[in-house]
């Protein structure tokens, strides 16, 4: 039965902190880094239809863990394979979409770009769903026109917090990983945006309304929340409540555990009840990492000291109080 560990952490940590103007060129460039940033906004939103060549220089280059091109029209086939715009890409392809994180400048004057990628890999029957996360940085021109294009995948060239790239047969074991039985949501899971896929992911979950209990041993918590979303509750309403359930120890070894259940994303007064507690927990950025084995206190504290120090590697910590509890969630748990 796996499970995932959870540990809150910094929702500024993968966000850059805004950086100083740098001096503006005795030469005024044809573009602004202004601009192409703008730019490159436009066309994450929109996966780049249109490509606004006006930005890119004729032999802007690319290279990804895949794939390496250049040339303009190259490029612009190799983006436009992708969302399945070309005949081979739409055999290949669909429903890819890429969320734009953050785009800053570097000190070093290039631009660098954080996303998640989304692809459904259509020519398998099962259809199955890719997912990267990853840096862009982008080499501009005397004029501020990309020039090239270097894009590093969290999942594979990350290590120690710093990018270098990894073998082609890497990043083809790590496409084909995903497709070939990876990582798979639950059906049922709370929805949440992926901000990094490592050795961990780090996740971003919305608000959402919850119903909690503190218990002794595992099932009583079971049976109460069970009981409250099958009825049991001052409205008679039955509620069919998201994966994961989660569970929160205290470290020290004292004190209550809670079970929490998400219920609803509405933000409607979930009904009351005299056992269960209900709140609206608020969005939260949080590390996971999957351990295989039951969630025994030895198991706990020990994946936990191996998260957080993947965290530090990648320069990541958690957010105040993360030291206080355990928070660990259960997929099989709720039916």
């Amino acid at each position: 039965m796996a499970r995932v560990l959870l540990l809150a952490a910094s929702a500024g940590a993968l966000v850059a902190p805004p950086t100083q103007q740098r001096p503006r060129s005795a030469l005024r460039a044809a573009v602004s880094k202004a601009d192409v940033m703008k730019c490159l906004g436009r066309e994450y939103r929109s996966f780049f239809a249109p490509l606004e060549d006006q930005y890119y220089s004729s032999g802007v280059t690319f290279d990804d863990p895949l794939n390496s091109l250049s040339g303009l029209k190259a490029y612009r086939n190799n983006v436009d394979m992708l969302a399945g715009r070309t005949l081979f890409g739409g055999l290949l392809f669909s429903d890819a979409a890429i969320n734009l994180h953050d785009v800053r400048e570097l000190e070093d004057g290039r631009l660098q770009t954080r996303w998640t990628l989304r692809v459904c890999f259509s020519a398998l029957p099962w259809a199955p769903t890719a997912r990267f996360t990853g840096i862009s940085v982008y080499d501009l021109d005397a004029e501020n026109k990309i020039k090239g294009q270097t894009d590093y995948w969290d999942s594979i060239d990350l290590k120690q917090g710093s990018y270098s790239r990894s073998s082609k047969g890497a990043a083809a074991q790590d496409f084909a990983n995903q497709l070939f039985g990876g990582d798979k949501t639950s059906d049922g899971e709370l929805p949440y945006e992926l901000l990094r896929r490592a050795d961990y992911s780090v996740r971003r979950y919305p608000a959402v309304s919850v119903a909690e209990v503190a218990y002794d041993v595992r099932p009583e918590g079971y049976d109460m929340l069970g009981s409250y979303t099958g009825g049991f509750n001052e409205n008679d309403a039955k509620m069919q409540p998201f994966l994961p359930s989660i569970i929160t120890v205290p470290r020290s070894g004292g004190g209550a555990k809670t079970m929490t259940w998400p219920v609803s994303l509405a933000e409607d007064d979930l009904p009351g009840s005299r056992v269960v507690k209900t709140r609206r927990a608020r969005e939260l950025t949080v590390a996971c990492l999957v351990f295989p084995q039951a969630a025994t206190e030895d198991a706990v504290q020990y994946w936990a000291r191996e998260l957080e120090k993947k965290l530090a590697a990648d320069g990541l910590s958690g957010a105040p109080g993360h030291e206080t509890n355990y928070v660990v969630a259960q997929y099989d748990a709720i039916s």
